[in-house]
């Protein structure tokens, strides 16, 4: 997967085929590849996930 720019938005292609977008800037692109492969974005992104999930559990949602 990468981030393609068309037109000044992007667009996330793979095997020569949009999968995902428009984002406003590459940087969302990649996030969202990052966040499809699994791969945490930041640390406190993590601390985030791992707090809402928590919560989540508790809520039954």
């Amino acid at each position: 997967m990468t981030a393609v720019n068309r037109n000044g938005q992007w667009f996330v292609s793979h095997d020569g085929l949009d999968i995902a977008g428009p984002f406003p800037d590459s940087s969302a692109a990649w996030r969202w590849i990052d966040r499809q492969s699994g791969d945490p974005v930041s640390p406190a992104e993590k601390r985030a996930e791992f707090g809402f999930s928590q919560y989540a559990k508790g809520a039954g949602l």
